[in-house]
C-alpha cells in the first residue's frame, strides 16, 4: 500500500484521533488552569464539557473508521446501546445524582451558606457538586449528600432573611398563664427576637406546655440564638417565682410547704451574644463569602460592559479603571477564600 492509498484509507481516521488527542491535552490544560485559579473540584460546568467531548470523540472515531457504511451503522447501533445502558443501569445513581444536581444549581433552591433540613440531617451548605451536596453539621464535621436525595425528598431552606427562634416548657397548672406569658416574652425580647409570641401548645394531665417564639433576623446565630433563648427562659422564670416542674415533680427529701426548687441565686449575669457559629461553621462561611463576592465580581462586569458601550467620557474612563481595579482586589480574595476551602476539605 502506498502513501497515497494510505491517506485515502486511513486519513480520516488520524485526522481524528489526532484531533482527539489534542482535545484532551487542552482540556487537561484548561481544567488544570481552572483548577489553579479555582482549586475546589470540578464544577457541573467542566464535568459536562469533558463527558460530552467523550461522546463526539467516540461518534467522530467511529465514523472515520475504513469500514463498509453496513458495519459501520452496526458500530453507531452498539455504540448507542452501550450509552442507553449506562443511563439505564444508572439512572438511580450516578446519571440521577447528576441530574438532580443540574437542577438544584439551575432552580437555585439553595446556595454555599445557607441552613438546610433534610430528614435528619441539618446544617449549612458548603459545596454544591454534580452528584452530591456539601453541608456543615452543627459538630463542625462535613456530611454529604446526595442530590437525588435533596431533589426527591422534602427539604427545608431557612431564609436568608430571617427564621423563626422558639423553644417550649412545661409549667404546672398552678402556674398562672399571664405571669407565664409576661417572663416567656421578656426572655424573647432580652435575646433580640423580634415580634415574641407565647402559645400554649398542649394542655397536658399534669402540665401546661408554653412554646415562645419570635422573629430572629440573622440566621447565622441560629444555634445560639436557640440556646441563648433557653438561658433567658430559665433566668426569668426562676426571677419570678415560677418553678419549671410539672405536678408529678418528686424529689427524693424532706420539703416544708414553703420549699420551692428555685436556685437560691436567681441574680443571672446578663445573655452574650457569643459567636459560637463562626467557629462551627467556618467553612460555610468561606464558601458563602466566595458566593457572594462572585456575585459581585458579576455585577461590576455588567457595569464594566455597560460603560464601555455608552460614550466616552473623563467620568465614565475613571468609574471604568475603578470598577476594574475593584474587580482585580475582588478577584483576589476569591482565590484566596478558595484554596482556603480547598484546603480545609483536605484536612
Amino acid at each position: 500500500m502506498n502513501i497515497e492509498n494510505f491517506l485515502e484509507t486511513y486519513g480520516p481516521l488520524v485526522i481524528v484521533l489526532a484531533l482527539t488527542a489534542a482535545g484532551i491535552i487542552v482540556t487537561r490544560m484548561w481544567i488544570h488552569r481552572r483548577r489553579t485559579f479555582d482549586p475546589g473540584r470540578i464544577h457541573i460546568r467542566e464535568q459536562l464539557i469533558v463527558i460530552g467531548l467523550a461522546l463526539i470523540a467516540a461518534i467522530a472515531i467511529v465514523l472515520a473508521l475504513p469500514i463498509r457504511e453496513t458495519d459501520r451503522n452496526s458500530l453507531l447501533g452498539i455504540l448507542g446501546l452501550l450509552i442507553t445502558a449506562v443511563i439505564g443501569l444508572s439512572a438511580t445513581t450516578h446519571v440521577g445524582n447528576a441530574l438532580a444536581g443540574i437542577m438544584i444549581r439551575s432552580g437555585r433552591r439553595f446556595r454555599p451558606g445557607d441552613f438546610i433540613y433534610s430528614g435528619d440531617h441539618f446544617g449549612r451548605v458548603t459545596d454544591l457538586g454534580l452528584f452530591h451536596t456539601e453541608i456543615q453539621t452543627e459538630m463542625r464535621d462535613l456530611t454529604i449528600m446526595p442530590n437525588l436525595r435533596l431533589a426527591t425528598e422534602p427539604l427545608t431552606v431557612v431564609r436568608s432573611t430571617g427564621t423563626i427562634a422558639a423553644a417550649t416548657v412545661s409549667l404546672g397548672y398552678d402556674v398562672s398563664r399571664a405571669d407565664a406569658t409576661s417572663a416567656l416574652t421578656a426572655a424573647a425580647t432580652e435575646v433580640g427576637l423580634g415580634e415574641p409570641t407565647v402559645q400554649v401548645r398542649e394542655l397536658g394531665d399534669f402540665s401546661v406546655t408554653y412554646r415562645v417564639a419570635g422573629l430572629l433576623t440573622e440566621p447565622r446565630r441560629l444555634l445560639s440564638a436557640r440556646s441563648d433563648l433557653r438561658k433567658a427562659m430559665l433566668d426569668q422564670l426562676h426571677g419570678a417565682g415560677i418553678e419549671i416542674v410539672s405536678p408529678t415533680f418528686m424529689n427524693q427529701r424532706q420539703m416544708t410547704p414553703t420549699s420551692s426548687t428555685i436556685p437560691r441565686d436567681t441574680t443571672a449575669e446578663a445573655i452574650e451574644v457569643n459567636d459560637f457559629e463562626s467557629l462551627v461553621f467556618d467553612k460555610a462561611d468561606l464558601a458563602e463569602s466566595v458566593e457572594d463576592l462572585t456575585d459581585r465580581i458579576a455585577d461590576i462586569d455588567a457595569r464594566i460592559t455597560e460603560l464601555q458601550a455608552a460614550d466616552p467620557t473623563p467620568e465614565a474612563s475613571r468609574l471604568l479603571e475603578s470598577l476594574e481595579q475593584s474587580k482585580a482586589v475582588i478577584t483576589r480574595v476569591v482565590d484566596d477564600r478558595k484554596k482556603a476551602v480547598e484546603e480545609d476539605g483536605r484536612r
